[in-house]
């Protein structure tokens, strides 16, 4: 237990697509308690290098309240308006991170992307704005860590962080010392809707870091989303919320995987149109509908993958009451807005609109 606890701090990513007054975007009525700032990546481009609206207003009155507390980084495209297609392999080679190599080479404008968190924690002289017992979480923009959490995370040591601050503090070189510095949380998935939580995934982001391996320079924001090299084990206990494509209009869910790092394929995959997007909604939300799996479907097209895993379910995540603590909370946005309840909860809006509501499921002729 910390008497004088360290600052927490929270550096939500981006999405894709532009982001509506319902985007899932962190309530900052959720963690601004816990959290001393919330840095927001927002990039003028997708991962593929097309485009896009910024998703924040940031004179909004209702990002406007939290002053400082609340920093948005505007990225401009590194890659002068081309797309990855459109890059020679120079100006790709450009887009790497010192030292590092990409997931592969569609990967190195999304990891470039995410490496520049760092810009929303240090002053105009580039000197960190953290100290080194802070705790940084990184998180895409649907990703939202559970209250009860973020309150533990000010008050109890976290293991693996204890050993990393001791190793350092007796002189053991950074890259050995650093790993067990980033803390995967499993997440419960929520598909579209609030009310619909889906038992697969198991997904295990955000990710929670140790200030001090980010500021010694062993590690950048992008390691602590993907490198497994400072990892440790995941908590058992869910301690978030992925809220899958919630908060979307159906326009803007499908830009969203037109621009994918990488992209569903026309003609092949779902997801690309509107109608799709709505089985899928229904299946994964609507008790009355096919259970998620291979079969029952009505496109021709192969749904996600997560649609048509056997061990998917609608449900939650975990079996045991005990570990789902803090997901009975009621979401914050919907205690600040509870207009917004029609459009994000799947009973009593998406049930009277979806046009697959009260079908029993077809015939499909994409293969497993």
């Amino acid at each position: 237990m910390r008497t004088d606890p360290r600052p927490l701090w929270k550096a939500p990513c981006f999405s894709e697509g532009p982001c509506p007054d319902a985007c899932p975007f962190p309530s900052p009525q959720k963690v601004s308690p816990f959290v001393s700032r919330i840095v927001a990546v927002d990039p003028k481009m997708t991962q593929q290098g097309h485009q896009r609206n910024v998703s924040l207003n940031m004179s909004s009155p209702r990002f406007r309240r939290f002053g400082d507390q609340l920093r948005r980084v505007e990225l401009e495209s590194p890659t002068g308006g081309k797309t990855l297609s459109q890059l020679s392999v120079a100006e790709r080679s450009s887009l790497l991170r010192s030292g590092r190599e990409p997931l592969n080479s569609a990967f190195v404008l999304e990891q470039w992307t995410r490496a520049q968190m760092e810009q929303g924690f240090k002053d105009s002289h580039g000197n960190w704005e953290m100290e080194e017992g802070d705790i940084v979480i990184v998180a895409d923009s649907d990703e939202i860590p559970l209250r009860h959490f973020l309150a533990a995370l000010q008050y109890c040591e976290v293991p693996s962080f204890k050993m990393v601050n001791l190793m350092l503090d007796q002189g053991m070189e950074h890259t050995l010392a650093c790993r067990g510095a980033v803390v995967p949380l499993r997440s419960q998935v929520y598909e579209y809707f609030m009310d619909c939580p889906t038992k697969q995934p198991i997904w295990m982001r955000p990710n929670v870091a140790l200030a001090r391996c980010l500021m010694n320079g062993e590690m950048d924001f992008e390691d602590v989303r993907t490198s497994s090299r400072h990892r440790t084990s995941p908590p058992r206990k869910v301690a978030a919320r992925h809220l899958h494509n919630v908060g979307m209009s159906l326009q803007d869910i499908v830009f969203k995987y037109g621009h994918y790092v990488e992209p569903r394929t026309e003609f092949l995959d779902s997801g690309l149109d509107v109608e799709t997007n709505q089985e899928m909604m229904w299946r994964g939300c609507d008790p009355r509908a096919p259970e998620l799996g291979p079969g029952s479907w009505y496109m021709s097209l192969r749904p996600s993958n997560d649609f048509i895993d056997p061990r998917n379910a609608r449900g939650y995540c975990v079996e045991y009451e005990g570990l789902r603590r803090g997901l009975d909370l009621p979401f914050a946005l919907l205690e600040e807005r509870p207009e917004l309840a029609g459009g994000l909860l799947w009973r009593g809006h998406a049930e009277l609109r979806n046009p697959f509501a009260g079908r029993k499921g077809g015939t499909n002729y994409f293969h497993d």
